[in-house]
């Protein structure tokens, strides 16, 4: 009955009503887990820099810093080095989020249309949507790249192709062939290069892709850089590209906290770095092999977690969640059925507790009872 009311309300409602762009599109919000959980490998952080580093640039922050808006250009001007760029070829964004839906914003709109590998970042979706644009979904669930079907779907209206290398959920790879072979053939369309997880692959599709006129990069300091609480990302491409991006949205987009710690980061953390990956390609096979174990599909993710498809997703979820330990499971998604995705600790001491509750759970399932 309270449901049946619920509904009969909405029905009846006569206020401000969202755009047709927005109807039935539900707010992504990571699930709350029980308090008991300690362990959160369910969204793709990366491990936390030294406890050090708020005292030490939280410190240096000024009180004229803080009442002033902020400015992003000392942090572009370092990742521009880095990249051998100018300034004005790297946008700073409130996490790769904001740059992914500026590109969305700025080249698609109603009668233009994206082209989007699925299983994806479900937002990229989202953002074409809000745009107006038309989403026309192109599956890639194993194996390489889906070059020749992105190809053969594109049409005059296609405005708007990502390549998300590593992707998320799957942590498969597309190449630089895949890359340089989708731009030339789609001269008029934004190639939107999402390499989130970049740090921890095989295939660099960055410098490849910072050599063409219509291909934009977004980095992110949330997963190797384990900074996801500053919301910090970045864009990368050719100025003209850029110069659409900062017009496509707020400016001041960054808070100077923010930014300050990203920047402290970006010169410290970057000897750091290598350490870090290698701990994640361990965890990555030893999580893996586990999993086989225990009667897993595992595919060769090249991100920092492991993707996987077994009967009992459910059941392990549960399991896990009861030792503290939440991982994210994919049961509610129709193409993902009976998979999961569990993040790399990225320390010793979270590898050993999930290794140790995986090897819990279930024995039965070591017998090679797999879905395919």
């Amino acid at each position: 009955m309270k449901s049946s009311s619920k509904s009969q309300r909405q029905a009846e409602w006569t206020g401000p009503q969202p755009v047709a762009a927005l109807q039935g599109v539900q707010a992504y919000r990571r699930q709350e887990k029980p308090a008991e959980v300690s362990l959160h490998l369910d969204g793709n952080e990366g491990a936390a820099p030294e406890p050090g580093l708020w005292q030490r640039v939280g410190s240096r922050l000024t009180s004229d810093e803080l009442r002033s808006y902020p400015s992003s250009v000392r942090l572009e001007t370092k990742i521009a080095a880095s990249f051998g760029l100018t300034p004005e070829q790297v946008f700073v964004t409130a996490g790769g989020d904001e740059a992914l839906d500026r590109c969305f914003r700025a080249f698609l709109e109603p009668g233009r249309e994206f082209l989007c590998p699925v299983p994806s970042f479900e937002m990229l979706r989202i953002y074409a949507r809000l745009a107006g644009g038309r989403v026309r979904p192109i599956p890639w669930f194993r194996g390489g790249f889906p070059t020749e079907e992105i190809l053969a779907s594109a049409t005059q209206a296609t405005a708007l192709v990502a390549l998300v290398s590593p992707n998320n959920p799957t942590g498969l790879e597309a190449s630089p062939e895949d890359l340089l072979k989708i731009s030339r053939a789609l001269p008029q369309a934004l190639i939107l290069v999402d390499q989130a997880y970049a740090e921890f692959g095989t295939q660099d599709l960055t410098e490849p892709a910072l050599t063409l006129e219509n291909a934009v990069v977004v980095r992110s300091f949330s997963k190797a850089w384990g900074l996801a609480g500053l919301r910090v990302g970045y864009a990368l491409g050719p100025k003209h590209l850029i110069d659409i991006l900062r017009a496509a949205g707020s400016p001041y987009n960054v808070a100077s906290a923010s930014l300050a710690l990203a920047e402290a980061w970006w010169e410290q953390g970057t000897a750091e770095l290598p350490q870090r990956v290698e701990r994640v390609r361990y965890e990555r096979e030893q999580l893996a092999m586990l999993l086989r174990q225990k009667g897993a599909e595992v595919w060769p993710s090249q991100a920092n977690f492991v993707f996987a498809r077994l009967t009992e997703a459910n059941s392990l979820t549960r399991h896990l969640e009861k030792q503290g330990i939440a991982i994210r499971c994919f049961s509610k998604q129709t193409e993902l059925q009976d998979c999961i995705r569990i993040s790399c600790p990225v320390h010793e001491e979270g590898l050993s507790r999930l290794l140790a509750a995986i090897r819990t759970w279930n024995p039965s399932l070591s017998e090679g009872k797999v879905t395919r």
